[in-house]
């Protein structure tokens, strides 16, 4: 038996990391039969020296020896090849070896026992319990996330990790229910209206469905099983312990679907993202779960005075970016038409982005996870910018922003900081027109308790059932629908301003045109300054209050410019 020693893994309080080494060269794990469980040790120098002194590792192409000798496995603990693989003695002259693979024999839990969260989690009862690094299907698969010749090689990438929105095991998108029961077996996204959560809020899901040209969305959890999965790094890269190998995922369709009693039935929205390559990795989550078209699509059905709100779903960045989830209110596609000076779409995939981000990244990789201007895509924050305790940008972390293709030096955290606090200011004054017209924005589910889209609450112009003129034959309800909509779309799009801030300002303008007295007629300028102050206004993902006042309606009204449409 070696020593027992304590390893510490990660130094970042976010992956609570220490790991008891005990019990280092046992050989009673699964994976290897009869006498080679009890194979003697031969001199290690026979595996670094002799024979695998230049083996490159199948993956990532290194060599092992060397990773091994740079360490913790080496460095802290003295562990050696056959701590893991076992003993040499019949391997020795190329025969079997024990554990050719100590990680899926179980060999790892040997020494790294008693990981405390987030790496394991004992909570089995309730329903929004954390997630944590290992589930179920993680079980034997440590290199799912770490090279085991040298985890620390990723050390800096999987702290990273754990602490963005994808590793967190407290956040909402992996601990607020059984996602992994989310499903429907049998059924597919183009074809019929199902649960389909499992294919974005757990690891395996998502890989199902990418797999599956985005079909599969079968529920994969049992009951039993009480583990709940964060966004792993399997789900994006599909090479054990590779970082430089990108899951292929194809060109998205998304599919926006919705379903309700007779007579609407079951109506299908799919629209075809365009292909951004490695970001396609992106898009297949962030494309919203359901788009304004759905309620132009329900709208020769649908009873406005009695129908629950469209949830637009969250961090719809995607949709936002290509401009498919907004409600339109006008039927001309050049009213949303990008001006040319808009090319968010194109970074990393033409020569309009900065030349070292042509190629295949796309443009959430490409501002995401961009480090430096060599063209290194290992940010793991996925945040383009760092923020102070209060939600105050500090810091642009993306060097993409201020390149001379993009905004030479225009850019700073102050100025990126006031398009923020505009567009926030702009969605405050969206809240406060519908709030004047009686649909109160509650923060959390349902958002909009209010079910009757087709009251004027005092107004005067095109409201009740009505056709809207020049709407393609779309009733007055859906249009207001659709501004509620809008606003729960941008307020869940934390990074509207800069993913597409021109479509954003024109949903914006749009929704509050319409809200305003049930005509399309440009008066948004006398329509902001209508509006009274308020010492509550609901704005809060959690239904706290802030104040609207004359400042918010001077910041709005500069932000949708000065009140001429954008």
């Amino acid at each position: 038996m070696r020593k027992r020693i304590l390893l510490s893994i990660f130094a970042m309080a976010a992956l609570v990391s220490t790991a008891l080494m005990s019990g280092c060269g046992s050989s009673n794990k699964e994976g290897a039969a009869g006498p080679l469980i009890s194979a003697s040790r031969i001199d290690n120098s026979n595996c670094t020296s002799t024979c695998h002194a230049a083996t490159p590792s199948a993956v990532t192409g290194v060599e092992i020896v060397a990773d091994w000798n740079l360490s913790t496995h080496k460095t802290a603990s003295a562990a050696d090849c056959q701590d893991c693989h076992g003993g040499g003695s019949l391997h020795w002259g190329l025969g079997p070896i024990p554990f050719p693979n100590p990680d899926s024999s179980m060999v790892c839990g040997n020494c790294h026992v008693n990981m405390p969260p987030p790496h394991f989690n004992n909570i089995t009862t309730g329903s929004t319990y954390p997630a944590s690094f290992v589930s179920s299907q993680e079980v034997g698969h440590c290199r799912n996330c770490h090279n085991p010749h040298n985890p620390t090689t990723q050390m800096p990438v999987n702290i990273q990790w754990a602490g963005s929105g994808h590793g967190d095991v407290n956040a909402a998108p992996w601990a607020d229910r059984e996602f992994k029961t989310s499903g429907t077996t049998g059924a597919n996204p183009a074809t019929s209206v199902a649960t389909d959560c499992v294919r974005c809020h757990t690891t395996t899901g998502y890989i199902n469905y990418v797999s599956s040209n985005f079909l599969d969305i079968h529920a994969w959890g049992k009951a039993s099983d009480k583990t709940k999965e964060v966004l792993q790094c399997n789900a994006c890269h599909d090479k054990t312990y590779n970082f430089d190998s990108q899951r292929s995922v194809g060109q998205v369709t998304a599919f926006y679907n919705y379903s309700a009693a007779a007579p609407i039935g079951k109506r299908l929205v799919n629209v075809q993202f365009p292909d951004v390559k490695t970001s396609n990795i992106c898009t297949a989550c962030h494309a919203g779960r359901e788009s304004g078209r759905t309620i132009q699509a329900i709208a020769p059905f649908a009873n406005f005075s009695s129908l629950s709100f469209i949830n637009s779903h969250y961090l719809s960045a995607g949709g936002t970016i290509f401009k498919t989830t907004g409600f339109s209110f006008y039927t001309s596609a050049a009213k949303y038409a990008n001006p040319g000076a808009y090319v968010h779409d194109q970074i990393g995939l033409t020569a309009t982005a900065p030349a070292n981000l042509e190629g295949t990244q796309g443009p959430c990789v490409g501002c995401h996870m961009h480090s430096t201007d060599t063209g290194v895509f290992d940010r793991h924050t996925f945040l383009p910018v760092t923020k102070d305790a209060n939600g105050i940008i500090t810091t642009i972390a993306s060097p993409v922003c201020n390149t001379t293709a993009c905004h030479p030096g225009s850019w700073t955290p102050v100025t990126l900081q006031g398009k923020k606090d505009s567009y926030n200011a702009a969605l405050q004054t969206l809240a406060k027109a519908l709030k004047q017209r009686g649909y109160t924005f509650a923060g959390g589910y349902p958002y909009f308790s209010n079910k009757n889209w087709q009251t004027n609450h005092g107004a005067t112009g095109g409201w009740g059932s009505a056709i809207v003129p020049g709407s393609g034959g779309l009733p007055a309800g859906s249009y207001t629908m659709g501004t509620a909509f809008n606003f729960n779309l941008l307020r869940h799009d934390f990074g509207g301003f800069a993913h597409n801030d021109f479509y954003a300002k024109r949903l914006i303008y749009d929704s509050i045109d319409w809200i305003n007295n049930g005509i399309m007629d440009g008066d948004v300028a006398a329509a902001i300054a209508a509006l009274p102050d308020d010492p509550a206004l609901k704005y809060g993902l959690s239904g706290e209050t802030v104040v609207f006042n004359a400042a918010t309606r001077a910041a709005a009204l500069a932000y949708l410019n000065g009140g001429v449409r954008p």
